[in-house]
C-alpha cells in the first residue's frame, strides 16, 4: 500500500521544486530581455581604432536620443556626424553650464521645460559639468494619498537618480559629448535632414543622406542612418519616398504606425529660490536633501487628475500639475495651483507641510514660469515586422516609439534602444566570424528585432485606465483590463506591505525585471488585499 501512495504524496513537492526551477529560468531570461546586464556592461568599450567600421554613422537628430546614438557610434565609427536643424545647439548657448539662462529656446522639444530624473551614478564626479542634483530615488510616489514603502529597511543606500529638467539634462549630455573634446570623431553640422539616396550600386542599402543647410543643399554618404527625429518621426517618410515598402509582413493591409491619445495635459511651474528660502521651506528632511517632494494620483475612478514637485538643476523647484483629459482646465497661477492641491480625491490628505510650502513660494512669485504642455498621441512604429528595409537605417527613441511622458519611460526606451545598437554592432564580429567593412543585408532587421523585445515592455499594456483616452484602431479600453487591476492593487498594497514595496521600487526603477512583480507570493497577497477591498 505505502509502495503505491508514496507517488501521489510526493507529487507537490515535485510539482514545487518544478515550480522554483521554472520560475528561476523564467526570472533570468525576463532579466535578459528587460534590463540587458551583460548587454549594458559593453557599452562604452571602443573597438581598436583598426576594427572600425569604414564610413560615416549619420544620426538624423541632435535631442538626447540622437547624442546618446552617436556616443554608441564613436566606438564602433571612423566618423560620427549629427545633423540638427538648430543650429545654437553647438555653440556655447548650447553647452551653457547654467541652462536656465540659456538665451535661445528649443523649438522642437516640447517637453523641454519638463522634469527628468536617471540614473547618474557615473557623474557624481563630474561636477564641473553640471549643476544638478543626484541624490535617492525616492519619488515619494502616493497612489490615492497611500505613500509607496522604499526599500531603506536593506541596511545600503538605495540607488541614487539625476533630478534636472528636460533642459538641464540634455544640456548637460551636450557638453559631455561636444564639450570635453573626449569625442573627436563626433562633429555637429547644423542643417534638416530631407530625405535618404539608395545606393545604386547596392540593392537595398543607403548611399547618402539628403540636407538642406543654411546655405543651401548638400548630402553626406552614410555606412548607417540612424533616425532620432523624435516625435517627428520623420524616417518612414524618407523611406517612402526613397521607394521602401514599409507595409508589416504579418499583415499587409495593416499600418505601420500604431498609436492611441492619452489626451493628457499639463502645466510645469518652475520657481528660482535663493539660498535662503530652499532652507527654509518646510520639506520633511531639508529640500536639500530630498529630489522628489512627493508624486500623488488620485483616484482614478473617480479623478483623473495628478500633482508632483521636484527640485531641479540652478537652485529650481518644479511643481507639475495634470490630468487625463481632452480639456485643458488646469491651474495657470499659485493660486489656482493650491486649489487644485486641496481638491484632489484621495484616500490620505496632502499633508499640510505642502501648502505651508506653496504659501512661502508666494514670495517667489516673481521668478514663476509656467509652461504648459498637451502631450501628442503615443505612437510606435512597427519596424521589427517590416520584411524590406534598407540594411543600414535604424530609429532610436521617440523615433520608433513615442510613449505618454508622466510614466517616465521615455529615456529608459532611448537608453535600452542605444544599449540594443552597442549589442548589435559588437555581434557584426561574431555572426560570420569575421569583422565587416560595411553592414550586413540583415543588420536593420536583426536591430530592429534586438530593440523592440527591450522597450516592448513600456507599450503591451496601454494606459487605458482613463476613459478620456481614445485607444488604437481595432481596439477598446478593456484592453489590459485584468492586468491594470492587478497592478493598482498591487501599488495600493505597496504602501502597507515591506516586501511589496521593495518589489515595486525595484521593478519602477527598472531595477528588477516586471516578472517579479508576479511571484506566486507577491500575487496571493495582491489578490487578498483585493478581495477585501483595497486598503482599510
Amino acid at each position: 500500500m505505502l509502495g503505491t501512495t508514496w507517488p501521489l504524496a510526493a507529487a507537490p513537492f515535485l510539482l514545487y521544486a518544478v515550480a522554483v526551477v521554472t520560475g528561476k529560468w523564467l526570472r533570468q531570461k525576463m532579466v535578459e530581455k528587460e534590463l540587458s546586464p551583460a548587454d549594458f556592461s559593453s557599452v562604452g568599450v571602443p573597438r581598436p581604432e583598426e576594427k572600425k567600421i569604414k564610413g560615416t554613422a549619420v544620426i538624423c537628430g541632435g535631442s538626447i536620443a540622437g547624442m546618446l546614438a552617436a556616443r554608441v557610434c564613436h566606438d564602433h565609427f571612423d566618423r560620427v556626424v549629427i545633423v540638427e536643424a538648430e543650429e545654437w545647439l553647438s555653440g556655447e548657448d548650447g553647452c551653457n553650464p547654467r541652462p536656465c539662462t540659456q538665451k535661445h529656446r528649443r523649438s522642437r522639444v516640447g517637453q523641454y521645460y519638463s522634469t527628468q530624473g536617471r540614473d547618474a551614478t557615473d557623474l557624481a564626479h563630474k561636477p564641473a559639468y553640471s549643476l544638478t542634483q543626484i541624490l535617492p530615488a525616492d519619488f515619494q510616489i502616493r497612489m490615492r494619498g497611500h505613500t509607496s514603502l522604499v526599500p531603506y529597511h536593506l541596511g545600503s543606500k538605495i540607488a541614487r537618480t539625476l533630478y534636472a529638467s528636460r533642459q538641464g539634462l540634455e544640456t548637460l549630455i551636450r557638453r559631455l559629448l561636444l564639450a570635453c573634446n573626449s569625442y573627436p570623431n563626433v562633429k555637429w553640422v547644423p542643417g534638416t535632414v530631407t530625405g535618404v539616396a539608395v545606393d545604386p550600386q547596392a540593392d537595398g542599402r543607403l548611399q547618402k543622406v539628403l540636407i538642406h543647410a543654411h546655405d543651401g543643399h548638400t548630402d553626406i554618404d552614410a555606412a548607417l542612418v540612424i533616425d532620432c527625429t523624435g516625435v517627428s518621426q520623420a524616417g518612414s517618410k524618407w523611406l517612402r519616398r526613397a521607394g521602401y515598402d514599409c507595409t508589416p509582413s504579418s499583415d499587409p493591409n495593416d499600418q505601420l504606425a500604431v498609436s492611441y491619445m492619452p489626451n493628457v495635459h499639463y502645466d510645469s511651474f518652475t520657481f528660482t529660490l535663493t539660498p535662503d528660502i530652499r532652507a527654509r521651506l518646510p520639506v520633511p528632511g531639508g529640500y536639500e536633501n530630498a529630489g522628489c517632494f512627493f508624486a500623488v494620483i488620485a483616484n482614478s475612478e473617480v479623478d483623473n487628475r495628478y500633482l508632483s514637485a521636484f527640485q531641479l538643476e540652478s537652485g529650481r523647484l518644479m511643481i507639475t500639475v495634470g490630468a487625463w483629459s481632452p480639456v485643458d482646465q488646469l491651474p495657470r497661477t499659485l493660486h489656482d495651483v493650491k486649489t487644485f492641491s486641496r481638491s484632489l480625491v484621495l484616500d490620505k490628505p496632502i499633508p499640510e507641510w505642502w501648502f505651508g510650502m506653496l504659501d512661502m513660494l508666494d514670495g517667489c512669485e516673481d521668478t514663476m514660469e509656467c509652461h504648459p504642455f498637451h502631450v501628442p498621441p503615443s505612437k510606435y512604429f512597427r519596424f521589427h515586422e517590416v520584411s524590406h528595409l534598407p540594411s543600414n537605417f535604424i530609429a532610436i527613441g521617440d523615433s520608433l516609439i513615442h510613449l505618454n511622458p508622466v510614466f517616465g519611460h521615455g529615456i529608459p526606451s532611448t537608453v535600452l534602444g542605444c544599449i540594443a545598437l552597442n549589442k548589435s554592432l559588437n555581434d557584426l564580429a561574431t555572426w560570420d566570424g569575421t569583422e565587416v567593412s560595411l553592414l550586413p543585408a540583415d543588420f536593420s532587421r536583426r536591430f530592429f528585432k534586438a530593440q523592440w523585445r527591450k522597450v516592448e515592455q513600456f507599450w503591451c499594456v496601454p494606459h487605458y485606465g482613463y476613459k478620456t483616452t481614445k485607444p488604437s484602431t481595432g481596439e477598446s479600453l478593456s484592453v489590459g483590463s485584468w492586468k491594470r487591476f492587478y497592478v493598482h492593487h498591487f501599488k495600493l498594497l505597496s504602501s502597507k506591505d515591506v516586501e511589496v514595496g521593495e518589489v515595486w521600487w525595484h521593478t519602477a526603477m527598472l531595477l528588477a525585471p516586471s516578472i517579479d512583480m508576479f511571484h506566486p507570493r507577491i500575487v496571493l497577497k495582491v489578490l487578498f488585499h483585493a478581495l477585501r477591498g483595497g486598503l482599510d
